[in-house]
């Protein structure tokens, strides 16, 4: 049983889907440090289902497009277990925190599941698409 039906970020809007995922303007950031990271443009309009999409706006190759998908799955998994930490643990989890958690899980799942790629910790924090051209 959850307090209020209220973003547990923003305490603006009714928490949906589309508003945690892709337009509380509290985690609105993270994404623009996804596309900063990665060297791209965010989408023209932020959704859930552009958001899914977004590695297939670019011209990489299919292992850089399937590793950009498993960050951006990475990043909603980040977002929720945040949101859970917000809601139901006593310490207030830290909001600075969700990217640089995003990059290392990203990097360990990534790293662990498939295994004719060898990325480095160095390349895949400053380049990531020079890190996974191999994949």
């Amino acid at each position: 049983m959850v307090d209020s039906i209220l973003c547990p970020f923003c305490s603006s809007t009714v928490e949906t889907v589309e508003h945690i995922f892709a337009n509380c303007s509290e985690l609105i950031v993270h994404w623009t440090r996804i596309a900063i990271w990665w060297g791209v443009t965010c989408p023209s309009q932020l959704t859930v289902d552009s958001l899914f999409n977004w590695a297939d706006s670019t011209s990489w190759k299919i292992g850089q497009r399937k590793a950009f998908d498993a960050v951006i799955l990475t990043t909603f998994w980040c977002i929720w277990n945040f949101r859970n930490g917000v809601i139901f643990k006593a310490d207030t989890p830290k909001k600075s925190l969700i990217f640089d958690d995003v990059v290392h899980k990203s990097y360990v799942w990534i790293s662990s599941r498939c295994s004719k790629a060898k990325i480095s910790w160095s390349s895949w924090l400053h380049n990531p698409i020079n890190a996974t051209k191999m994949m």
